[in-house]
């Protein structure tokens, strides 16, 4: 296989050639040659930001959401989802819209803490005085727990 080579005198390039190793070695035997070094630069691959990892989704399990509300929280819930026909229209509406919110949440595997439904009716809850001020947010934000993961219950 042909290579090029540099032809040396001392230090200066006299000369440049294409040859065989074994056609220089013949050719000069003292050696006063050299291969030609080139560097072809490193082929650029074009670098795409690494991709942000999808936040991981923040699910529990249902027993854990209902855990996550005091006792006293969980049954003034439970009797503001009940209706009153005796009772204004307005106040009615808020009783069906939290049965609703009842019934979907027995009815789910898990609940999505970041899922605009479930937020929006944990803020009713807080809005209508059934939560303190500011419980709707720790209910909501709290750290998961592993236990609270649907893939650490077991039946």
């Amino acid at each position: 296989m042909a290579t090029e080579y540099q032809i040396l005198d001392g230090d200066q390039v006299i000369d440049q050639i294409l040859a065989s190793e074994e056609f220089m070695r013949l050719q000069y035997p003292d050696g006063n040659y050299r291969p030609v070094v080139t560097t072809k630069p490193a082929a650029v691959e074009p670098t795409e930001p690494e991709p942000e990892p999808a936040p991981a989704r923040r699910i529990i399990t249902i027993r854990a959401f209902k855990q996550r509300f005091t006792q006293a929280e969980r049954v003034a819930v439970r009797l503001a989802g009940t209706d009153d026909p005796t009772r204004p229209m307005a106040e009615r509406e808020q009783a069906a819209t939290l049965a609703d919110w009842q019934d979907i949440l027995n009815s789910v595997q898990f609940v999505d803490l970041d899922f605009s439904e479930t937020i929006a009716a944990v803020q009713l809850m807080e809005r209508v005085g059934l939560l303190a001020e500011g419980r709707g947010t720790e209910i909501l934000e709290a750290e998961i727990l592993p236990e609270e993961r649907p893939e650490s219950y077991t039946a």
